[in-house]
């Protein structure tokens, strides 16, 4: 089953849901402010694709980042503190993430990699 995780009122969410609803892909909505659980974030971070580090699940640009003390960008120096990280914070994870049968297969939102994800 493929599932995205995001926020409802994120303009990039926005954009990889509109994408699979114009593409009739089916697939479920998970808002990470209230449904993201330490157990998703381990099984991704233990399973992830080629060229995915835990650390890119980090949005180091946006305001929540920003906003954040010192003391908790230091989470980020292990698997087990940014996931602490993001479920405290659960705005500071780049998103969407589309998974497929709990596996990530993008982070982020890249009409061409949605594309080849689903053959259109």
């Amino acid at each position: 089953m493929v599932k995205l995780f995001g926020i409802k009122n994120c303009s990039t969410v926005k954009k990889a849901l509109n994408w699979l609803d114009e593409n009739s892909i089916e697939y479920g909505f998970v808002d990470v402010k209230k449904n993201i659980s330490k157990e998703d974030l381990s099984y991704w971070f233990n399973n992830l694709p080629e060229g995915l580090i835990p650390l890119s699940f980090v949005n180091q640009k946006g305001l929540t980042w920003r906003k954040l003390s010192p003391d908790l960008k230091e989470y980020i120096k292990s698997k087990d503190g940014i996931i602490n990280l993001i479920l405290q914070y659960p705005s500071v994870m780049k998103r969407p993430v589309l998974t497929k049968d709990n596996n990530v297969k993008i982070l982020g939102y890249d009409e061409s990699l949605y594309m080849k994800e689903f053959h259109v």
